[in-house]
């Protein structure tokens, strides 16, 4: 228990960049309100990934299993563009495993993996939520105050550190956690550009169901 109790921070880092890739090709919805935010949806990949560590010994196998089924699943009206862009994301998980053999080898293996898919809802919400808070803190404001979507951009920082409730949601994140949020919050709000181009613009209403108007989240990335 000792041993495993020191790999906590490893399994957070694994954890993180797991989930990055998958935001970054689109796998994460863009609302924790969105119908697509169940948490079957939000675990599927994850869970899978998962999977393959356990059924193989060689954790870099795993990935490549995995790895093959993520990126045929990335929707087809915009795969090349995101495999090009998030290729080196989705990279960076292989890198992790293969520089933490140790994680998903020997006696450890079935402990941090149980842990792992018990925690799983848990830890994809903790990476969702101040990411997504973030930008629709910054969408919502900038439509109350009648602006653009460019300006939001160029004031970004700005409303994040006038926001209240980002403030409270920073309270309870150490630096660390904050500062990688925010810069994650950046590349979403500039990746899903049309999304909250539409939330500023008044077209997009968030309910507790779903965000209103989206027939595709695939839709509103911006594909420069």
């Amino acid at each position: 228990m000792e041993e495993f109790a020191l790999s906590e921070k490893e399994l957070d880092e694994f954890c993180y960049t797991v989930f990055k890739a998958m935001d970054a090709l689109g796998f994460l919805p863009i609302s924790l309100k969105s119908r697509e935010a169940t948490p079957s949806r939000l675990e599927k990949y994850p869970r899978l990934l998962l999977g393959y560590l356990q059924r193989y010994d060689d954790s870099i196998i795993a990935f490549k299993e995995w790895e093959s089924k993520l990126l045929r699943d990335v929707p087809s009206d915009d795969a090349n563009f995101r495999k090009d862009k998030y290729f080196g994301v989705v990279s960076n998980v292989e890198k992790w495993l293969e520089n933490h053999k140790d994680m998903f080898s020997g006696r450890n293996k079935k402990l941090v993996i149980q842990h792992l898919r018990g925690s799983l809802y848990a830890r994809i919400f903790a990476y969702m939520y101040p990411r997504r808070a973030i930008c629709f803190a910054v969408s919502d404001e900038m439509r109350d105050r009648k602006g653009s979507y460019e300006e939001a951009l160029q004031q970004f920082d700005n409303i994040v550190a006038q926001s209240r409730e980002l403030h409270d949601i920073k309270g309870i994140m150490d630096d660390e956690e904050w500062n990688m949020a925010l810069t994650d919050a950046k590349q979403i709000f500039a990746d899903a550009s049309g999304f909250y181009r539409k939330v500023i613009e008044g077209k997009m209403k968030e309910t507790k169901e779903t965000i209103e108007g989206i027939e595709r989240e695939d839709d509103y990335y911006d594909e420069r």
